[in-house]
């Protein structure tokens, strides 16, 4: 190089790193060699970005607030680096990661829904500063009732040959029915369930599927003709066991 006044200045950096946009001036005098000291090291210009998951209900796309989920976070080889717990409004976020791919994935599921451990989400970290979003679904745990109507034919009360095939009954909220994701009030305490009102069959039985989680009052609301009407509700709770769980199932007698 000719004696003069240079500058130095990166026109592409290595994948995972930013650009460092500094200039930097050199003196070379005749016969001498120069040196410059660059002030931007490599480790301080390495692309970093965050990643968010959203924990939502796979029937109504709700954040799932009212309980929290675990989530895994984990590198390129799928190997668990990290593990946060769901917010209050249902989503998680990994900050400060270096360029590269990573994973998302479930370990424990929120309180009322099944674990899904086999969606795997996939990142990759190549712009500086962003946030990448995705989102896990969570199959809500549902349960379901069998009543079989049962009585003393020396006690039915009417006269002739009573059966049991026929008797109308439906369910009410004994408590609050409540979303499992937000907490909202699904059914208010004393209201009718939605198409709960169904018939015995030959059996004296009725199953509904399909329910809420929560407690339920059992009424009956019509009798067949051949026997009296109690007139006494049966409850039934229909409470969370857990992750694995799907259903829940409560029988009960009238």
């Amino acid at each position: 190089l000719y004696p003069g006044i240079y500058e130095i200045y990166e026109v592409k950096q290595p994948n995972g790193y930013n650009l460092d946009n500094n200039r930097y001036e050199v003196i070379i005098d005749s016969g001498n060699q120069a040196s410059v000291t660059v002030s931007r090291t490599l480790k301080d210009r390495v692309i970093k970005g965050s990643i968010k998951v959203w924990k939502k209900d796979a029937e109504n796309q709700k954040p799932i607030t009212v309980t929290h989920a675990e989530i895994e976070l984990l590198n390129w080889n799928r190997e668990v680096i990290d593990t946060k717990e769901t917010n209050d409004e249902g989503f998680v976020i990994f900050e400060n990661l270096p360029y590269g791919q990573y994973y998302v994935r479930e370990k424990n599921a929120p309180e009322s829904y099944l674990l899904n451990p086999d969606q795997l989400l996939e990142f990759f970290i190549d712009v500086n500063g962003e946030t990448e979003e995705g989102t896990l679904l969570n199959e809500r745990v549902y349960g379901s009732i069998k009543l079989t109507k049962e009585f003393l034919p020396t006690e039915s009360g009417m006269t002739g040959e009573a059966h049991l095939e026929g008797v109308s009954y439906a369910l009410f909220a004994h408590s609050d029915i409540l979303d499992s994701a937000d907490g909202s009030v699904i059914y208010e305490k004393g209201s009718m369930i939605t198409d709960s009102l169904k018939k015995t069959d030959t059996n004296g039985q009725i199953t509904w599927d399909h329910l809420y989680l929560g407690s339920y009052d059992i009424h009956e609301i019509e009798s067949n003709g051949t026997v009296v009407i109690n007139t006494v509700d049966v409850e039934a709770d229909l409470e969370y066991k857990d992750q694995n769980t799907s259903t829940i199932s409560v029988s009960v007698t009238h």
